[in-house]
């Protein structure tokens, strides 16, 4: 904990307190464990790529499988290895992947690996984030009355949205209606 859990007194109006504040930061970072350590040289590779891919704005995400093969590319050849700088990346908020990397060799499930979120790495954190807030934007009832009294209700669709409402399970013929600019996935089969 940062000078004891104490605070500083800060004014960013006047400036007053921000010296002491940062040598407080340089000094406390230079007092972590892995202060100065040198960060491979492959790890520097993958999140290059990771960020050009990211930087071309065509792909919001990559497969696992995709993301597996440009660590390769980079030099990272072992499991382990991936698995490290994949936490590394994520820490850094350079990608955001959900689940355990080595999920792939044991994992089974009922989901297919292209539905499920460990199979996927996220490159755009800014796209997550409008995910997000279109996913848990409060008012659904549009999209249930659209499907229970418009012109072309759809039963099928309406238990659909009221799945979504109350397990918070998304089927995938919703996502047009949650982001109409969506039309498909880019980047999927």
């Amino acid at each position: 904990v940062l000078n004891d859990g104490e605070s500083l007194i800060v004014s960013s109006l006047f400036g007053d307190g921000i010296d002491p504040l940062r040598n407080q930061i340089i000094s406390f970072t230079k007092s972590t464990q892995w202060y100065g350590e040198l960060i491979p040289a492959t790890y520097v590779r993958l999140r290059d790529k990771v960020q050009n891919v990211a930087a071309g704005g065509e792909r919001e995400f990559l497969y696992w499988k995709e993301y597996q093969d440009m660590a390769m590319d980079c030099g990272i050849l072992d499991d382990n290895s991936l698995k490290i700088a994949t936490i590394f990346l994520n820490d850094l908020g350079v990608l955001r992947h959900f689940g355990d990397s080595d999920h792939f060799h044991t994992h089974k499930s009922h989901v297919s690996h292209k539905q499920s979120l460990r199979n996927v790495v996220f490159i755009s954190l800014a796209w997550i984030v409008d995910v997000m807030k279109a996913l848990f934007r409060r008012d659904r009832s549009a999209l249930a009355t659209f499907f229970e009294y418009g012109r072309d209700a759809d039963k099928t669709m309406l238990l659909r949205v009221k799945r979504l409402l109350t397990y918070g399970v998304l089927h995938s013929s919703l996502i047009p209606f949650i982001w109409p600019e969506v039309t498909t996935w880019r980047g999927t089969d």
